[in-house]
């Protein structure tokens, strides 16, 4: 006596299995996906915030201009960033006579909620 069918009962009982693994692995995988990409975003956002601060120290003509300014209007947007996905805005945090204590916020610029703050103290 042949048993052929119990052949074909194992294949598709096979498929059965690897299809449920696949149906719970996939959105683990899409949430890691977009945990990366996030993650990605914030890190990217911290290093414009700490390259805004480090050009500001350099006290070069454009960063003392641009200190100069903002001890006039207490907030500007940094206008020497070349990324077009980010604007970053330093305020000016008090009026120390011997230092200058900012604030450097990070943005999107397409205006989505994530941004990064960095707080910084800089001699005059």
């Amino acid at each position: 006596m042949k048993r052929n069918g119990l052949i074909f009962f194992d294949i598709i009982m096979g498929l059965f299995v690897i299809s449920l693994v696949v149906v719970v692995l996939f959105p683990i995988l899409s949430l890691t996906q977009k945990s990366f990409i996030h993650h990605k975003k914030l890190a990217q956002m911290s290093y414009i915030s700490e390259s805004t601060i480090e050009r500001l120290t350099l006290k070069d003509k454009k960063s003392l201009e641009f200190l100069e300014e903002l001890e006039t209007y207490g907030e500007l947007e940094y206008p020497y960033l070349n990324d077009i996905d980010y604007k970053s805005i330093v305020k000016l945090a008090s009026d120390n006579p011997y230092l200058w204590e900012i604030s450097v916020t990070v943005k999107e610029a397409k205006g989505g909620e994530d941004n990064v703050q960095l707080n910084a103290t800089i001699r005059r």
